[in-house]
C-alpha cells in the first residue's frame, strides 16, 4: 500500500536551503517541492503508494491484516489474547530474501546496496569538478558495514555490504528532480544492465549531486521507511548513511511523548514534536554508538527471545506461560558492543498493550550507555508499535516518555534512581487504543544502577480499583468547567502543603488557565497533568514524572504569573503546586472554559463530555447518546454489505476507489448512518460531486477499523487512487465501481440484506396501545341498562347508572400503573459525587458502566443511582437516590441531594432533567 520516506541532513557538511516544507529534515530546516508518484505527501510525511506491482511497498489493512480490524473496545476481555495471537504472526512476515533460519527463527543476516552515483542529465560530463571520487563513494558504507556487524553483534556477519557502479549519466535534469522519477529511473538503468533484484542486490542508493530545486536540492538523504531505495547526495557521510539504512530497514524518526502533539493530533506532528534524541533515528544525530532501538534488535534476532522479560497485568496465561505481573529485574545495556545477549542478559522488558489494525502497541523499558553516556543514569522507557508488512516484515516506531515532562528538554527523559515513575497512558495512545491504554499502566521503580553495566528496576501494574496507600496527602479543590466559564476565586494556600486542583468538564480543546503570586516571597511551582498524577501522589516521586507543563512564579502580589494549559480533550486537568518556601502562602486562581464540543467516542449530557457506553463509538463532537453506536456491530454489517456488493460485481472493499465516484462498499458505510435509502443516496451524490477527496460523515470514528487506507494522515475517502488500494484487481479495473451509481447500490442492499437495527423498533410497542382500549367499552354497554329496567319510578337515578362504567374506564388504564417501576430502574443520567479510595470523586453511570462495574456498584450509593447498571431495580424503586447530585439549576451548576429537591419549590426542583430518575419517592406521584 504506502510506504514513508524520511529524509537526514547535516549542517554541519553543506548548506541547505531555507524552504517551505519540512519533511522529516534533522535540522528543522524546509524544503518546498511536490511529490510525484509513486508518491504522495500526507501531513507532511512522504508515502510511497502500492499500485499493486512493487512487492516492496507495505501492504495496507485491506489485505493480511484484516482479522485485526475489530474494535479494541470490542475485545477488552480478551486483550491480551489478541495481543499474543498477533506477534505470533511476526515471523510469518519475515520473508525477504535477507532472512535466514538462526535457531529456528527468521533472523536478518544480510543487506546488499548497489550504489549508483550520477551525472544529472544536463551536468557537463568532461568537467572534472562533476567527477565523483570512487574512494569518497565508497567512505561512508565502509564505515557502515562495520557499524552494523558492531550493532547486531556480528549476527549480521559482513555488516551492510555493497557494490559501486561508476558513475552513470542519468536520464533526470537537475531542474526539479523528483523521487517517482529518480526511483524509476535507476530501476530501469539497473534493469539494462542485467542487475537482477535479490540476486544482484537487495537495496539501492542513488548518489547525486545537488539539485537546481525540488528535494535533492539540500545537502543529506532521504531514505525509504520498510523500503529498499535512499537517496544521497555526493559524498556520502558516516552518521547520514547509518541513518537513512535505519530507515530503509524499517525506522521513521523517533519522537518524544511531548504536550506539542496536541497541536498535531492525530499526526505525530514532527515539525513541533522533538526527537527523542538518543537514537540513531533521532534525527540523524552523530552520537558515536546510536543503536536502533532494543525493540528492533528483537524484531530482527539480534537479541532473542531468552533476553526479554515479557510482562502483562494478567500475569502468566495460556498464551504468554513466561509473562509475569510483577517482579524486580536486572537489565544490562542492549548497545554494549562487546557483551551480546544471553539468558542471564536480559536486555529488555517488553509489555503489549494493543494488537489492532495490523499495529501492535507496547511499553518498553530498556538500558543504554552509548549517546555519549547521556542515557546510562536512568532507565529508557517507550511507547512502541510494529506496524506489519513491507520488506522487512515491518516498520517500528515509537516515542519516548520523557520523564520530567514539564521541561521542553529531552535530556532528563529518564527515570532515575530511588524513584518510580507511572506510565500513564500518552495521549497518542489514547487517541488510538483508549480502552486498552487503561488497562495497561505499569508502575516502574528504579532501585539502584550500576553506570555502564546495568540497572536494577521493580515492576508492577497500576490497578485503580485496589490503590495502594498514597505516599502524599494533599489539599485538593474541584473546579467544574462551563461553557461560560468558571472560575476557584482566589485560594490563598499554604507553601508548607501539596495542593491539587482537578478541573473536570473540560472538553476539546478546553482552555485552562492559572496564574499564581507569593505572599512572602519565595519561588513557587505549579505542575500541569492530564490524568491524576499517580507517581507523585501514589509513589512519592518527583513531582515533574507526569507533567506536560509547568509554572513558576517568584512574583510577590499583587503581581501574579500566568500561564494557559491546553487540555488533551479527555476531559480533566491536575494542577500540582507542592510544597515550596517553608512558612509563606501563594495567591492561586485557576479558571477554564469549556467549548461544548466533546471528544470521538464521547457525547455531550448535561453540559458534561460522558464516555459512550459498554465500549461504543462517536464521532466528535456529539451532542447525544443517540450517536453512539457498536464497532462490532458496523464490521459486521459492513462486511455484510460490502459482500453483496463484491457479488455483483462492484469489485472495492475499504474506503478508496477510482473515477472519481464512490465505491458500492462506501454506500455501505453512507447507510448505516443514515436515516433512511433517500438520505444515503442523497449523500452519495454529494460525494460524487466532490473532489478526488470526499470526507463525509462519520469517516472517523471507523478510520482505525481498517476501512481508511490514508489513517492516521487522513480520514476520509480517496476517490481517484489505483484499483489495488480499494481491494481491486491490480489492472486499475474498477468493475462496476466506476459508475455513478455505485455508491446508491450500496445504500439499497444495505436496506435490503441488512435492515437497519432502528427498523424494529417502532412496530414493537405499536400492539401494546390496543390491548386496553377493546375490553373497555363492550363490558358496560350489557350491564349498565339490565339492572335499572324493572324499576319504572326511578328513570332518574338510572341515568348516573350507565355513568357507572365511566370510572370503570380508567381500570384497563391500571397496567400502566408499573410504568413508574419501570422509569425507575433506570440509570441517572446526572453525575454524582461517590468516595474511592478515601477521596470523593464526581462520576456517572456511564463510569461505572464501563469498566470493574461490580466493584463500582458496591460504592456507597452508587446502587440507586445506577439500579440499570448494577442490576439492583428492586432496591432503588421508589426510593430517593443518597448520592449528592451536580446539575443546572437557574442557569448555575449546583451540588445537592434529594433531601433538597423535597424540601419546597419541589415541582420546579423535579423538573430538572435528569431529576425524577434519580429522586424517585420525592418526585414521583405513585410512589
Amino acid at each position: 500500500m504506502i510506504v514513508s520516506i524520511a529524509v537526514a541532513f547535516n549542517l554541519l557538511l553543506l548548506p541547505l536551503v531555507t524552504l517551505g516544507f519540512n519533511i522529516f529534515a534533522e535540522n528543522n530546516e524546509h524544503h518546498n517541492f511536490t511529490a510525484s508518484y509513486p508518491y504522495k505527501i500526507i501531513n507532511g510525511n512522504l508515502y510511497r503508494i502500492d499500485d499493486g506491482s512493487d512487492n516492496d511497498a507495505r501492504p495496507g489493512p485491506s489485505h493480511d491484516t484484516q482479522q485485526y480490524r475489530t474494535s479494541p473496545n470490542a475485545r477488552q476481555d480478551s486483550r491480551q489474547k489478541s495481543v499474543w495471537d498477533f506477534i505470533s504472526t511476526f515471523d510469518s512476515y519475515k520473508t525477504s530474501a535477507s532472512y535466514t533460519n538462526v535457531n529456528g527463527k527468521p533472523t536478518l543476516t544480510k543487506f546488499k546496496y548497489i550504489i549508483v552515483p550520477i551525472w544529472w542529465s544536463d551536468m557537463d560530463t568532461s568537467d572534472p569538478d562533476n567527477a565523483m571520487d570512487p574512494d569518497k563513494v565508497l567512505e561512508s558504507f565502509i564505515y557502515n558495514q562495520q557499524y552494523y556487524i558492531d550493532m547486531s553483534w556480528g549476527i549480521l556477519p559482513n555488516g551492510v555490504t555493497y557494490q559501486a557502479l561508476e558513475q552513470q549519466l542519468f536520464t533526470v535534469s537537475s531542474e526539479a528532480p523528483n523521487f517517482g522519477e529518480t526511483d524509476q529511473s535507476t530501476r530501469d538503468l539497473l534493469d539494462s544492465k542485467g542487475f537482477v533484484k535479490g540476486v544482484d542486490y537487495d537495496g539501492i542508493c542513488l548518489m547525486y549531486f545537488l539539485s537546481q530545486s525540488g528535494p535533492f536540492s539540500g545537502a543529506g538523504g532521504w531514505g525509504g521507511v520498510n523500503d529498499i531505495f535512499f537517496w544521497s547526495t555526493y559524498p556520502g557521510w558516516g552518521d547520514v548513511t547509518r541513518h537513512e539504512v535505519g530507515h530503509n530497514f524499517g525506522h521513521p524518526h523517533h519522537l518524544s511523548d511531548s504536550y506539542y502533539y496536541r497541536n498535531t493530533r492525530p499526526s505525530a506532528g514532527e515539525e513541533t514534536v522533538p526527537y527523542d534524541g538518543f537514537d540513531m533515528m533521532s534525527g540523524g544525530n552523530g552520537y558515536e554508538v546510536s543503536d536502533i532501538a532494543a525493540a528492533s534488535k528483537w524484531f530482527f534476532n539480534w537479541i532473542p527471545d531468552s533476553s526479554i522479560i515479557l510482562m502483562q497485568p494478567e500475569g502468566p496465561t495460556t498464551e504468554c506461560p513466561s509473562c509475569t505481573s510483577s517482579g524486580t529485574f536486572t537489565l544490562r545495556p542492549f548497545d554494549d558492543r562487546l557483551l551480546p545477549p544471553s539468558p542471564s542478559r536480559k536486555m529488555g522488558i517488553h509489555i503489549p498493550i494493543e494488537a489492532t489494525d495490523g499495529t501492535l502497541y507496547s511499553y518498553w523499558f530498556s538500558y543504554k550507555i552509548g549517546v555519549d553516556g547521556k542515557a546510562a543514569n536512568g532507565l529508557t522507557v517507550h511507547l512502541s508499535w510494529f506496524d506489519l508488512g513491507g520488506y522487512f516484515g515491518a516498520s517500528y516506531d515509537s516515542i519516548n516518555f520523557d520523564a520530567f515532562g514539564d521541561t521542553d528538554s529531552t535530556f532528563d527523559s529518564f527515570v532515575v534512581e530511588n524513584t518510580c515513575y507511572h506510565l500513564r497512558p500518552p495521549l497518542y495512545l489514547k487517541d488510538r487504543a483508549y480502552a486498552a491504554a487503561l488497562q495497561v499502566q505499569p508502575v516502574v521503580c528504579v532501585d539502584s544502577i550500576d553506570v555502564g553495566s546495568s540497572i536494577t528496576v521493580s515492576v508492577s501494574f497500576l490497578d485503580e480499583e485496589n490503590l495502594p496507600p498514597p505516599q502524599v496527602q494533599a489539599q485538593e479543590v474541584d473546579l467544574a468547567c462551563r461553557n461560560s466559564g468558571s472560575n476557584t476565586g482566589l485560594l490563598t494556600l499554604s507553601s508548607n502543603t501539596y495542593n491539587l486542583i482537578h478541573v473536570d468538564n473540560v472538553g476539546e480543546n478546553g482552555k485552562i488557565e492559572l496564574e499564581m503570586c507569593t505572599r512572602t516571597g519565595g519561588i513557587v511551582k505549579g505542575y500541569f497533568y492530564d490524568s491524576y498524577p499517580h507517581s507523585v501522589m501514589t509513589y512519592g516521586s518527583e513531582a515533574a514524572y507526569g507533567s506536560y507543563d509547568s509554572i513558576l512564579t517568584a512574583k510577590v502580589c499583587s503581581s501574579t504569573t500566568k500561564t494557559a494549559y491546553k487540555n488533551d480533550g479527555y476531559g480533566e486537568t491536575y494542577i500540582l503546586i507542592p510544597p515550596s518556601s517553608p512558612g509563606s502562602t501563594v495567591d492561586v486562581k485557576a479558571s477554564c472554559t469549556f467549548n461544548g464540543q466533546c471528544l470521538k467516542d464521547f457525547y455531550l449530557s448535561n453540559g458534561t463530555c460522558e464516555r459512550c457506553p459498554n465500549g461504543q463509538s462517536s464521532p466528535p463532537g456529539s451532542t447525544s447518546i443517540r450517536a453512539c453506536f457498536s464497532e462490532a456491530d458496523y464490521v459486521s454489517k459492513r462486511t455484510q454489505c460490502t459482500n453483496s456488493c463484491n457479488a455483483e460485481n462492484y469489485c472495492c472493499t475499504v474506503g478508496s476507489g477510482g473515477c472519481n465516484v464512490l465505491p458500492c462498499n462506501e454506500g455501505c458505510h453512507i447507510a448505516y448512518f443514515s436515516n433512511s435509502i433517500e438520505e444515503c443516496k442523497a449523500e452519495c451524490t454529494r460525494g460524487n460531486e466532490a473532489s478526488c477527496e470526499y470526507e463525509g460523515s462519520y469517516h472517523e470514528p471507523i478510520a482505525h477499523l481498517g476501512y481508511t487506507p490514508g489513517y492516521p494522515n487522513y480520514f476520509g475517502v480517496d476517490k481517484c487512487w489505483g484499483s489495488a488500494r480499494c481491494g481491486c484487481p491490480t489492472d486499475d479495473s474498477f468493475m462496476n465501481d466506476c459508475g455513478q451509481l455505485a455508491c446508491a447500490r450500496g445504500c439499497e442492499l444495505f436496506e435490503t440484506v441488512l435492515p437497519p437495527p432502528t427498523a424494529p423498533t417502532p412496530t414493537a410497542p405499536t400492539p401494546t396501545p390496543p390491548t386496553p382500549t377493546p375490553p373497555t367499552p363492550t363490558p358496560p354497554t350489557p350491564t349498565a341498562p339490565t339492572p335499572t329496567a324493572p324499576t319504572p319510578t326511578a328513570p332518574t337515578p338510572t341515568a348516573p347508572t350507565p355513568t357507572a362504567p365511566t370510572p370503570t374506564a380508567p381500570t384497563p388504564t391500571t397496567p400502566t400503573a408499573p410504568t413508574p417501576t419501570t422509569t425507575s430502574c433506570v440509570d441517572s443520567p446526572l453525575r454524582f459525587k461517590v468516595r474511592k479510595d478515601g477521596k470523593m470523586i464526581t462520576r456517572s453511570c456511564v463510569w461505572v458502566a464501563t469498566r470493574s462495574t461490580n466493584l463500582r456498584c458496591k460504592f456507597e450509593g452508587v446502587k440507586t443511582m445506577c439500579p440499570s447498571t448494577c442490576k439492583s431495580c428492586s432496591e432503588a424503586t421508589c426510593v430517593d437516590a443518597t448520592s449528592r447530585l451536580q446539575f443546572i439549576y437557574n442557569g448555575r451548576k449546583a451540588t445537592r441531594d434529594c433531601t433538597w429537591v423535597g424540601r419546597k419549590d419541589v415541582i420546579n426542583r423535579c423538573n430538572v432533567n435528569g431529576m425524577k430518575d434519580t429522586c424517585r419517592k420525592t418526585c414521583d406521584e405513585s410512589c
